[in-house]
């Protein structure tokens, strides 16, 4: 059974008498920088068991340095920032479809910190469930993915691209990231690979930029470093 290593107590009125979710959340990354905050183990492709007992782990401060980063990305002029920034309530909506992964709570804690709407979406959800989200959401700009369920994604836009030739394009940014070791990941990735089947392909269209979570994260560690949270740590990449 994991056990947290014992850290002194700390004062953490400034998380208590934060005025908004992203100032507590600002305030935790500062108050709780040494503390361990998200790790992830690995698991075996083959048989879906454990290869790794100890997790590998990100402490307080290195996840608020990411989160930092990717709202700065994602509010940079290159990406979202004309459809965020142009007025008091935001034009953008993102969308979140992943397994349970660091990046999927980086990716949360950064539409928190700049205050963009976020819209789950479960990771079983199929193709016909996504186009229903898409066109009921028509500021949902961006999608954030594990790379395991981009193709579903990928079918979605296509089929939304056909369904009103008349219609003005709606672009969307879709940035992916590498899927976690672990077992449920490989699990969905299986079950994902029957459901599109060998004969899987997408036309590519003019409707979608796509890019890495690296290249994003690039991005992001661009701006000045002043207008990211002040923290102790350079975190690994992940």
């Amino acid at each position: 059974m994991f056990k947290e290593p014992l850290f002194p107590c700390v004062d953490n009125t400034t998380i208590t008498n934060s005025k908004c979710c992203a100032e507590a959340l600002n305030q935790a990354f500062l108050v709780y920088s040494d503390r361990w905050c998200l790790g992830s183990r690995r698991s075996s492709e083959a048989n879906d068991q454990l290869v790794a007992d100890d997790y590998s782990w990100f402490t307080y401060s290195q996840i608020g340095l990411m989160s930092h980063t990717l709202s700065a990305a994602l509010c940079s002029d290159s990406l979202l920032g004309r459809h965020i920034m142009s007025s008091s309530s935001p034009s953008c909506f993102i969308g979140l479809m992943s397994a349970s992964c660091v990046q999927f709570f980086i990716s949360y804690y950064a539409c928190i910190l700049k205050g963009i709407p976020i819209v789950p979406l479960h990771p079983s959800m199929s193709r016909d469930q996504l186009v229903h989200v898409l066109n009921k959401v028509p500021d949902l700009r961006c999608l954030i993915v594990s790379h395991h369920l981009k193709g579903r994604v990928d079918e979605a836009i296509d089929v939304i691209a056909h369904q009103d030739p008349t219609a003005e394009p709606r672009h969307f940014l879709v940035i992916t990231f590498p899927d976690s070791a672990e077992s449920y990941v490989f699990s969905s990735i299986r079950k994902t690979a029957t459901s599109l089947g060998d004969d899987h392909c997408v036309k590519s269209n003019n409707m979608t930029q796509e890019m890495t979570w690296n290249d994003v994260m690039l991005i992001g560690s661009r701006v000045p470093k002043h207008s990211l949270v002040q923290v102790s740590q350079q975190p690994d990449s992940i």
